[in-house]
């Protein structure tokens, strides 16, 4: 074997014929020439990857940016244009109540908006990784809800891909809005977990339980946007009552789709 190295680090080796000396200067020369091309090679990989991810993210915020400045105004304009309707008509005028409802529509309307752009706009950080980002999103929660929401991972964290990242970002996103807003809970455990099989989120709330429709299946709240972001990298999800009170929101991906886990 002739260490394959880049300056002074190793990265691998290459075999070579066991007859063969491997202190011969040609090996030597073709072992540092197979490595420079490698570490080459890797760097340009690297680059590109970085170039398209930055694409990526600058599509995505103009994106959220586009949806916020447009789609967010027009709820904006509508919720005021209908209350200032209601305020206008008599207080038992039957289209007083149908203006106030279309004010709260329109409010309702406007925070899912914000939601949904806060979760588009989300890039993990190369270094920190998507727990500090969920952290932070629990951190954000906690502050603006009044929620109790600890954060925690289990096993040992792995990197993943981007497209991971996003999919389990979103799921956990989601997941807490919908206990923010419909769950009447006081408390949330976000727990990421690593293991040999999988990465799995779950979301756990204290809070009313599931709210199913009459064929037992689940209404709303963001579950087929979840489902479809976790099939397209090669996950599932899961809803399940918790003990004794609330629900549990699983995410989970195998191992064998993150292909970047290490």
């Amino acid at each position: 074997m002739v260490p394959l190295r880049v300056g002074r680090r190793a990265i691998g080796a290459l075999r070579v014929d066991p007859r063969s000396d491997p202190t011969d200067p040609f090996l030597e020369a073709v072992a540092a020439g197979v490595a420079e091309s490698l570490s080459l090679g890797a760097a340009q990989l690297a680059l590109r990857e970085s170039i398209r991810d930055k694409a990526l993210a600058e599509e995505r915020q103009r994106i959220s940016h586009d949806l916020h400045d447009a789609v967010g105004q027009v709820f904006v304009a509508t919720m005021l244009l209908a209350m200032r309707a209601a305020e206008e008509l008599p207080r038992d005028s039957e289209w007083s109540a149908r203006f106030s409802r279309i004010a709260e529509l329109a409010n309702d309307g406007k925070w899912s908006l914000d939601q949904a752009v806060r979760a588009l706009a989300f890039v993990p950080e190369t270094r920190a990784g998507l727990p500090a980002a969920l952290r932070a999103l629990c951190h954000s929660v906690s502050e603006d809800s009044g929620l109790r929401v600890l954060f925690s991972t289990k096993g040992p964290v792995h990197p993943l891909p981007v497209t991971v990242e996003r999919a389990l970002y979103r799921v956990g996103h989601q997941a807490l809005c919908n206990t923010w807003r419909h769950a009447r809970a006081l408390f949330v455990g976000v727990v990421m977990i690593f293991d040999d099989e999988s990465v799995r989120l779950q979301v756990r709330d204290d809070g009313v339980g599931l709210p199913l429709r009459p064929d037992g299946a689940l209404r709303g709240m963001g579950f087929t946007g979840m489902r479809r972001a976790l099939v397209e990298v090669g996950g599932r999800l899961t809803v399940t009552s918790a003990v004794p009170t609330g629900i549990v929101v699983e995410a989970i991906v195998p191992r064998r789709a993150c292909g970047q886990m290490s």
